[in-house]
């Protein structure tokens, strides 16, 4: 996601089109802070992408979830802090 105006009209009918549905929108690809300010301001529901982690294997993402109980990964809440700490950063 850029800010380019058409990209951001794109993801604002899309998270729209999902709203109006009865869905639960969830942005894929999310690997900067300022894509998850731009969804939240969207209303987008949640995010995955590489500003929350790398790819993992199984057993990796069953640590990460342990280590990282209680934090949101809505673009509502970044964490516990409501900022990027370095155990939640770009580099997983």
């Amino acid at each position: 996601m850029s800010s380019d105006p058409g990209h951001r009209a794109i993801s604002t009918a899309i998270i729209g089109l999902g709203k109006s549905l009865g869905l639960k929108v969830i942005a894929e690809g999310v690997e900067k802070r300022s894509h998850l300010e731009m969804l939240a301001e969207m209303k987008c529901d949640e995010a995955q992408g590489y500003l929350f982690s790398k790819p993992l294997f199984e057993e990796d993402f069953r640590d990460f979830v342990r280590a990282n109980a209680g934090w949101s990964f809505s673009p509502y809440a970044l964490n516990r802090q409501g900022e990027e700490s370095a155990a939640y950063s770009m580099a997983g």
